[in-house]
């Protein structure tokens, strides 16, 4: 996990603003789809991998649609902010720590639960169409 590896203190800084506006954003009714997508684009970054960086761009730009339609159920529920903001910090906090390992696991952690949602969310979506 290349931003546990190579991150900067401004890398850190840019994650941390990220996860202090999804903090604040928590306490409200919504949570913003771009701080997620920043939180991520910025751990992207911090590898020091430009075509990874592209990549997750262009997947981001061309999955708007449905990455706004899970967003908005997703933001129905607090706990489930509350769950995406702790999976976040868990990644954060191992990227400070330079923990490659652990901020690995906590990723592939994260993005197994986003799947999970994404699909019963899809599932939702397509009955009701």
């Amino acid at each position: 996990f290349a931003a546990a590896k190579y991150r900067t203190e401004s890398d850190l800084a840019k994650m941390r603003q990220t996860l202090d506006k999804m903090e604040k954003d928590s306490k409200k009714p919504w949570l913003s789809l771009n701080d997620d997508l920043e939180f991520h684009l910025v751990i992207a970054q911090s590898g020091y991998n430009i075509f990874r960086s592209h990549i997750l761009k262009n997947i981001f730009d061309l999955s708007d649609e449905h990455l706004q339609y899970v967003m908005g159920i997703m933001i129905g529920e607090n706990s489930r902010i509350l769950k995406l903001l702790d999976q976040h910090q868990k990644i954060f906090s191992a990227i400070k720590k330079k923990n490659s390992r652990l901020a690995r696991s906590m990723m592939e952690e994260h993005l197994v639960w986003v799947e999970q949602k994404w699909k019963i969310f899809m599932q939702k979506k397509a009955e009701n169409t």
